[in-house]
């Protein structure tokens, strides 16, 4: 069993994760972006006006990005806060079947099977077990003594490789 208390930064971490685009979100954003200007040049028949238009859409989609940027780390600290069990230590174990997890509150065992994909970058590891709930875990779990490899092992021996 290895300890970990959740805090803010590990929320910010998750829910950036979370929001960023996957490939599939960038090839889905492009063919709209495409859509869009060629919609836009049979209206207007202007290729000068397409262009402008096209810049346009790059700046919108630069300040949504730019948005996301700043508003999720405020949104996943608010969560947080309003979130008591976050606030509760953590106890992590990696078993042959699953991923334990013990809290004051409660203990609960996720099989392999429970989870329908993972996520993964330098900061956290998200455990989806439906497309908008998931489990984290902190890369600084590691520091803890908490095997972080041998569980990313098993969920791409289990789950393939992480979505990207």
């Amino acid at each position: 069993m290895t300890e970990i208390q959740y805090t803010d930064k590990d929320y910010e971490a998750a829910n950036l994760l979370h929001g960023q685009p996957t490939r599939r979100g960038w090839a889905v954003l492009a063919v709209i972006v495409v859509g869009l200007l060629v919609a836009d040049y049979l209206i207007t028949r202007s290729l000068l006006e397409t262009m402008r238009d096209g810049m346009l859409i790059l700046v919108a989609v630069f300040l949504l990005f730019i948005g996301f940027l700043i508003y999720t780390p405020r949104a996943a600290r608010r969560t947080f806060e309003k979130q008591p069990l976050a606030h509760l230590p953590q106890q992590f174990s990696l078993r042959s079947d699953g991923l334990e997890i013990r809290s004051s509150r409660g203990n609960s065992l996720l099989q392999w099977h429970d989870f329908i994909r993972w996520r993964t970058n330098r900061h956290t590891t998200l455990l989806y077990l439906a497309p908008r709930l998931f489990i984290l875990v902190p890369s600084r779990i590691a520091e803890a003594g908490f095997p972080l490899e041998e569980l990313k092992s098993k969920l791409m021996q289990k789950l393939g490789p992480p979505m990207q």
